[in-house]
């Protein structure tokens, strides 16, 4: 017990003594939210994603995350919406835009529930980015 308490000293000077900052455990990594990397690493797939958020009842709120659809969606997407069918277009999108959420919101999940589908396919219907434009005859 000798040897080892003369180790111990050996490379610290007879009046050193422990200090609390010497014996405090490190400071601990900040917790990493797995819903907020899962976003990050979906943003760099898709360039932009959105969520959206169905208040079902008092205090119940569905999120669901889709990204910005491709040419061909966005296409059928607006061929039903100058059809006045603007559900079906959000729906569309929502089925081949989910990235993920609550399942409540996806329309093909089998816990789908339908109020919840119904409002986070208007968003998802509304989410499309139109960029101004004009022409003119020349």
């Amino acid at each position: 017990m000798q040897d080892n308490q003369q180790n111990l000293t050996a490379g610290a000077p007879a009046s050193a003594s422990l200090q609390p900052a010497d014996y405090a455990p490190a400071a601990a990594a900040p917790a990493v939210d797995p819903m907020a990397a899962k976003i990050e690493q979906w943003k760099r797939q898709h360039r932009e994603v959105h969520q959206i958020d169905v208040q079902i009842a008092e205090g119940d709120v569905a999120t669901c995350y889709i990204h910005n659809p491709n040419r061909n969606i966005l296409a059928y997407a607006l061929t039903r919406t100058l059809n006045k069918q603007l559900l079906e277009a959000g729906e569309f999108m929502l089925m081949n835009c989910w990235l993920g959420g609550d399942e409540r919101c996806n329309p093909n999940s089998p816990q789908c529930y339908d109020p919840a589908v119904v409002a986070a396919a208007m968003h998802a219907a509304q989410s499309v980015e139109m960029l101004a434009s004009n022409s003119k005859k020349l």
